[in-house]
């Protein structure tokens, strides 16, 4: 019975740390194709985020960012702690791409 018990303990660990190499799975591809009409509307900004230590981390922000309307791009990095997103002003803000991210358990802590 404790072997049982030890094996199935394992077999769990070692599914867990092989999460951020699957975790792409469970996040369905949220491409959209966006219509620009005026290029002079889209910006791009640089947001630095806490807390992202893997792969899957910046899946779950493009995740939450991609819902949001007018993202042309969006691209996140948790070994440089950033996300870039390219968006357009007339349909979305930087507080509500902001406000996107904060309840994904990733702090914004600046912008550029």
């Amino acid at each position: 019975m404790l072997y049982g018990i030890l094996g199935i303990a394992t077999s769990f660990a070692v599914i867990m740390l092989a999460f951020p190499y699957y975790s792409g799975f469970f996040y369905s591809n949220t491409e959209k194709q966006i219509i620009v009409v005026d290029k002079s509307d889209i910006s791009t900004i640089e947001f630095k985020i806490s807390g992202m230590t893997c792969t899957s981390c910046e899946e779950h922000v493009i995740h939450e960012v991609n819902k949001l309307n007018g993202i042309v791009n969006s691209k996140a990095s948790y070994k440089n702690g950033k996300a870039i997103i390219k968006f357009d002003r007339t349909k979305t803000s930087e507080t509500e791409i902001e406000k996107a991210i904060n309840p994904t358990a990733y702090k914004v802590t600046d912008k550029k």
